[in-house]
């Protein structure tokens, strides 16, 4: 077992074995920097390896996946969230909250042009692509896109889902669109493609909206719109087993936490926000009708770039 432990430091800190002995047997210290490198290395929290316990110094995990060309560590984290949503819909006292100030990126998977369109948003604003790289460059990997689906499989199994969504769910995507259009990043064909697929995503959401459940399925979903802005995506999932939250950033990215008190600060934030949203699933028909409505005024403005 040391001799293990031993092989795996000199790969972590390419020092020589005799270095790692010494420092094992104690004959010399581990340099700051090189804790550091180990706990990057396991996924360990440099927090709490050194002690630090505060109340307000509580860890939250970065997944920070390279979704064009993903390695085979990005797809063990996505397989290992997927295991995670697993167990949890098996659960039948789970319940999961979300926010969304823009099309929710479970949901998304059902539409290819979409999915594209979010990896490419990731893409040139993460790697800072050259004028030249286009939403038709862009090749979305099929094992990704088959783990997404059945994330959302595993979404749409859980008890009780709760979406939050800004009044500007839609404007804010075709805001997007039309700007890299104008760059020339995205061909008129593609246009078409992604314009049909945005009324497309407003039909299937509208349908869950009017019956509260996922489809081919009973469990239930309700929808709220939020009053006032919607500034982060976030959500939290509890259950008699389990509790977990996360804050959606970069695009696609996230940082996640399984700490108890981060999933009760971003509980009671949004249940203390609750007089601010209006249920628009199966009751609230006028509001829902207002809703759709004008999400469905947001993408026909895209028909001034066929003009």
């Amino acid at each position: 077992m040391k001799s293990v432990l031993v092989k795996k430091l000199v790969d972590i800190l390419k020092m020589e074995r005799e270095g790692v002995y010494r420092r094992l047997r104690g004959e010399a210290a581990f340099s700051f920097s090189e804790v550091a490198i180990i706990a990057e290395e396991i996924g360990i929290s440099l927090d709490n390896l050194i002690g630090i316990d505060l109340a307000k110094a509580r860890p939250f995990s970065m997944v920070l996946t390279d979704y064009e060309t993903p390695t085979h560590q990005d797809y063990e984290m996505c397989e290992s969230y997927m295991r995670l949503l697993k167990v949890l819909s098996g659960d039948p006292a789970t319940h999961c909250t979300e926010t969304w100030n823009t099309i929710p990126h479970p949901m998304v998977s059902k539409f290819p042009a979409l999915t594209r369109f979010y990896v490419f948003k990731w893409a040139y604003q993460f790697k800072n692509y050259s004028p030249g790289k286009k939403y038709e460059d862009i090749v979305v990997s099929e094992r990704y896109v088959k783990l997404l689906r059945e994330n959302y499989e595993h979404n749409k199994a859980i008890a009780h889902t709760e979406y939050i969504f800004s009044k500007q769910l839609f404007a804010d995507v075709v805001n997007d669109i039309r700007y890299f259009y104008s760059l020339g990043l995205i061909h008129k064909d593609s246009l078409t493609q992604i314009r049909k697929e945005l009324y497309d995503c407003i039909d299937y959401i509208e349908q869950r909206a009017v019956t509260g459940k996922f489809e081919g399925t009973d469990k239930d979903l309700s929808i709220y719109v939020s009053e006032t802005h919607v500034d982060l995506n976030q959500c939290y999932i509890e259950s008699d087993i389990y509790t977990f939250c996360m804050v959606r950033i970069l695009v696609i990215n996230a940082i996640s936490s399984v700490d108890g008190n981060r999933h009760d600060y971003i509980k009671n934030w949004l249940l203390g926000h609750k007089r601010l949203f209006t249920l628009i699933s199966v009751s609230g028909e006028i509001e829902r009708i207002t809703f759709f409505t004008a999400q469905r005024h947001a993408v026909d403005s895209l028909k001034d770039c066929f003009q």
